[in-house]
């Protein structure tokens, strides 16, 4: 049997929305490594189904954010797939 990498997540969370704090517990449940980047007093950073964590002190900086996610993205090889609208909004 082959064995693969997981899946990995990554989750941009900037709203200040407590349903988000479930969903890496569905994304880990589905095999995925999940890293959130997100403000550092959210509530979906204290998940235990979050395996990296990335605090943002300003979310509303969208470029800091972007850059992280970019520089999360390069250092993990990630392979950036085009999303929809609805998706960045959640």
């Amino acid at each position: 049997m082959i064995r693969s990498e997981p899946q990995r997540a990554l989750v941009v969370h900037a709203a200040s929305w407590m349903g988000a704090a479930r969903l890496p517990r569905v994304l880990a449940r589905a095999g995925a490594h999940v890293t959130v980047i997100a403000p550092k007093e959210s509530l979906i950073l204290r998940s235990r189904y979050v395996r990296e964590a990335l605090p943002v002190t300003n979310p509303g900086d969208v470029r800091a954010v972007a850059e992280a996610a970019a520089a999360h993205c390069a250092a993990t090889a990630a392979v950036t797939r085009s999303c929809s609208r609805r998706t960045i909004l959640f």
